[in-house]
């Protein structure tokens, strides 16, 4: 965890919806009309800096599509990009998967 100790790690929660959407539509536009901001409670890893600025966002789902954990939306600030950060996060996600 040192390599990332600037940044607080959670899971969301629905009044994080708005930081959310600011930071993929900052990298994507809107992605509304694909479900980027639906059922926001714990569904996304989140990445903050001390100030509350979301800087990373993914998740994994059970999309039963691909027998097993499919990533979700995953969107970075471009000054934390090429620095390991989100798979740094996928990690600790699938630590907890119980399937194979």
């Amino acid at each position: 965890m040192d390599r990332f100790k600037e940044l607080t790690f959670r899971f969301s929660k629905k009044e994080d919806e708005e930081k959310i959407r600011r930071l993929i539509e900052t990298r994507f536009g809107n992605r509304k009309s694909f479900g980027a901001y639906e059922d926001i409670e714990n569904r996304y890893y989140l990445a903050e800096e001390e100030d509350g600025t979301l800087v990373a966002v993914t998740g994994l789902i059970d999309s039963g599509v691909y027998c097993g954990p499919e990533v979700d939306w995953t969107c970075i600030l471009e000054k934390y990009e090429h620095r390991g950060l989100i798979t740094f996060m996928l990690d600790r996600l699938l630590r907890d998967v119980e399937q194979d």
